[in-house]
C-alpha cells in the first residue's frame, strides 16, 4: 500500500489533473487533517489520564509501564493487519473501520472501572488507531494532481503538531476539574470525561468519511473502471461546478475510445487484483501479510527497512 502508481502511470496523472484541483481537494484535507490531528491526541491520551487513573485503579509500578505499553503493542500488530486490508478491500472501508475501532473501543474504556477491561479496550483502540494512522497518507495522496501532491501531504503533516499542542490544553481544561460521580461500584471522574471526549472525534470522522469516495487509483487497480470514472467526474463537478459529462476524459480503458487514459491489463491480473479484493478469506489475508513482511527485510527493500526503523526510533525516543 502506498503511492506507488500504476505502470502506465503517466496515463493516470493526465486523469487526476483533469478533474482539477478545488473545493473537494480542500475538504478532503479538511478531513484527512482532522484524522491525523485525532491520531496526535490518541496517542498521547493515556499519558494523562495515567496520574489520575493510577488511584481509581490503584495501579503498580508494573501496571503503569503495561498501561503505557499497552496501547503501542495493538499499534505494532495492526500495522500489518490494516495495510493488507486496505489494498484488498479498499482505502476507504478500511479507515472507516479503523476509526471505528479506536472510537468505540476508547469510548467504552472511558466508562470502565476495572484495570484488566481498561487495558483490553486500549490495546484495540491503539490496533484501531494504527490502521488510520497508516491510510490517511495514500487516501490523500492518490486524490492530488502531481503538481500538487507533495504540497498536500506537507501540510497534513501540520495537523499532526496541532494535535500535540491540543490535547494537554485540552486536559489542563478537564481533568483538573471535581466532577466525581460514584454509583455503586461504578465511578466517573474527570478523566473519564477527558477520555470520553476524546474518543468521540474518531466515530464523528468515520460518519464524515462515508460522504467521501473511495480511491479512484485502488479502483483502477481493480479494474473498476466505470467506479473510477464516476469518481473523477465527481471531483471534477465539484471542483468546477460543471457536470460531469463535461470531464473532458471519456473512458478509462485505451483501446476503447480515443480519450482514454489508461491501458486495460489482461484479463488474469484484472482476476487475481478483484480476486484479492473481495476474499474474505483470513488465510489469504495472512498469507499476505506475511508475504509482505518478507519482502520488506529483502533486497532492495532492506536498506529502506532499515533506515525507517532507525528514524522512527529517534523520532520517538
Amino acid at each position: 500500500m502506498g503511492l506507488d502508481f500504476l505502470d502506465n502511470g503517466s496515463i493516470f496523472e493526465h486523469a487526476i489533473t483533469c478533474a482539477e484541483f478545488g473545493k473537494f481537494h480542500y475538504f478532503l484535507l479538511a478531513l484527512c487533517g482532522l484524522i491525523y490531528l485525532n491520531c496526535a491526541i490518541s496517542v498521547s491520551v493515556v499519558s494523562f489520564v495515567l496520574p489520575s487513573a493510577q488511584c481509581d485503579f490503584s495501579l503498580s509500578s508494573t501496571d503503569k509501564g503495561l498501561l503505557n505499553a499497552i496501547p503501542l503493542l495493538g499499534m505494532l500488530l495492526g500495522a500489518y493487519f490494516w495495510g493488507c486490508l486496505a489494498d484488498m478491500h479498499g482505502r476507504k472501508k478500511t479507515l472507516i473501520a479503523a476509526l471505528l475501532m479506536d472510537g468505540i473501543f476508547s469510548l467504552v474504556s472511558s466508562v470502565l472501572t476495572f484495570f484488566w477491561p481498561f487495558l483490553f479496550c486500549r490495546f484495540f483502540s491503539g490496533f484501531g488507531l494504527s490502521g488510520y494512522l497508516g491510510i490517511c497518507f495514500p487516501y490523500l495522496g492518490e486524490f492530488q494532481p502531481k503538481i500538487y501532491r507533495e504540497k498536500v501531504l506537507s501540510w497534513l503533516e501540520m495537523f499532526w503538531t496541532v494535535g500535540i499542542i491540543l490535547v494537554p490544553l485540552i486536559a489542563w481544561a478537564i481533568i483538573p476539574m471535581t466532577a466525581n460521580y460514584d454509583i455503586g461500584i461504578f465511578r466517573y471522574s474527570s478523566w473519564n470525561i477527558f477520555l470520553t471526549l476524546c474518543s468521540l472525534p474518531s466515530i464523528i470522522l468515520a460518519l464524515w468519511l462515508t460522504r467521501f469516495p473511495e480511491s479512484p487509483k485502488f479502483l483502477l487497480e481493480c479494474g473498476e473502471f466505470d467506479e473510477a470514472l464516476d469518481c473523477l467526474k465527481r471531483i471534477y463537478t465539484e471542483n468546477t461546478g460543471e457536470p460531469g459529462d463535461a470531464y473532458p476524459v471519456r473512458s478509462l480503458i485505451e483501446n476503447e475510445v480515443r480519450c482514454s487514459v489508461i491501458s486495460i491489463q489482461s484479463k488474469r491480473s484484472l482476476r487475481s487484483v478483484k480476486t484479492v479484493k473481495t476474499s474474505k478469506d483470513l488465510k489469504n489475508l495472512l498469507k499476505e501479510v506475511w508475504y509482505q513482511t518478507k519482502e520488506m527485510f529483502k533486497p532492495p527493500h532492506l536498506k529502506n527497512t532499515v533506515l525507517t526503523c532507525l528514524i522512527q526510533f529517534g523520532l520517538t525516543s
